[in-house]
């Protein structure tokens, strides 16, 4: 998969796209234990010749509202190892993404 196929994948699951063109998604998981719902923010870094996904977590040190979240990477992969299989689940590295699932 190239770069604008990826992208194309990303806002056809319902990502947003930023300011620097890249594709957000919110997710919404369970915990299995207490049954609380926690929002998250993946962003999906496109770079000339690779994808890092990375997810967004609070700064609990800082004073500003624009540095209020940080960024860290979880995942990442060259363009050419991100597999596609024949259902339309697209894996970057050990992150998966199911043509089901849906941006919140």
């Amino acid at each position: 998969m190239d770069k604008q196929e990826i992208k194309d994948f990303l806002v056809g699951l319902g990502c947003k796209v930023d300011r620097m063109g890249n594709p957000i998604m919110n997710v919404i998981k369970v915990n299995a234990v207490t049954g609380e719902r926690m929002h998250k923010k993946i962003r999906f870094k496109l770079q000339s010749k690779s994808v890092r996904v990375e997810l967004q977590v609070p700064n609990a040190e800082s004073t500003t509202s624009y540095s209020a979240n940080s960024w860290i990477r979880i995942d990442g992969e060259y363009y050419s190892r991100i597999l596609k299989a024949e259902d339309g689940t697209v894996v970057i590295g050990t992150y998966t993404l199911n043509p089901n699932t849906r941006s919140a």
